[in-house]
């Protein structure tokens, strides 16, 4: 009998050790598991927190070429504005000119006509002889001078 509980006795202290270990071992594993939450919580953490860096600087990239393109856009609306007061100002000068030159050209042709009137007043019953010399005194009235042999040549040219 007393060998009989040697052998319970045995049985339960194997027993209870391995009952130890086992929970030892259950307990390695949990701490083994709760080291490796906390590692995967850290790279999650960490993850997060790169995620949030690169919104953030993603975020402010585009406002950055938002505010630059908001430049641009001023810019160019600017210029638009300026090459636009700079066409009416030309398209202004361009029909001030165009006024200018009509003007021009229209007492032009008054003073043409108006010297054709006194050329062919004094010059139509006149001898064709004389028209160059009339012509020549009339210009130089005026101020005009007429080249160095011009009535001679006249008279040559013309077999007068």
């Amino acid at each position: 009998e007393a060998e009989q509980l040697q052998k319970e006795l045995a049985a339960a202290k194997a027993e209870k050790e391995q009952l130890e270990r086992e929970e030892a071992e259950a307990k390695a594993a949990e701490a083994k598991a709760a080291a490796e939450a906390e590692q995967l919580q850290k790279e999650l953490a960490a993850a997060k927190a790169e995620k949030e860096q690169l919104e953030r600087e993603e975020a402010e990239a585009k406002a950055a070429e938002a505010e630059q393109l908001q430049k641009e856009l001023a810019a160019a609306k600017a210029e638009k504005e300026q090459l636009e007061r700079e066409e009416e100002s030309s398209q202004t000068e361009e029909s001030d000119i165009a006024t200018e030159l009509k003007n021009e050209l229209e007492n032009l042709r008054k003073e043409l006509e108006s010297v054709d009137d006194e050329d062919s007043d004094s010059t139509d019953n006149a001898n064709p002889e004389n028209i160059k010399e009339e012509y020549a005194a009339e210009m130089a009235k005026k101020g005009a001078t007429l080249p160095k042999g011009f009535i001679k040549d006249a008279k040559t040219n013309t077999g007068h």
